[in-house]
């Protein structure tokens, strides 16, 4: 069987809201109900996460992406999905 791995994007733009308590209860919920060995949290830049949060996930850089097929990303939402296209 192939273990399956929980990829949190968090793309680190001037738009992105800070993280928050909304995040941290999304780590600790994918912790309750999967192998904490295979969670990561896949961004562009180091950010300033909590300790517990440094030390039970796994961080991923991924070059962030500006422009898809010509056309400039302006928004984090969108940034996100084409980083899920690269982890793919």
């Amino acid at each position: 069987m192939i273990p399956a791995t929980i990829h949190m994007i968090y793309p680190v733009t001037d738009k992105t809201r800070p993280w928050s308590i909304v995040n941290d209860l999304d780590v600790k919920l994918a912790q309750k109900h999967h192998d904490k060995n295979h969670i990561c949290i896949t961004t562009n830049k180091p950010m300033d996460l909590p300790k517990w949060v440094r030390e039970s996930v796994g961080i991923i850089e991924l070059e962030l992406p500006t422009h898809f097929e010509g056309v400039e990303i302006a928004y984090p939402q969108y940034i996100a999905d084409i980083m899920r296209l690269q982890i793919l």
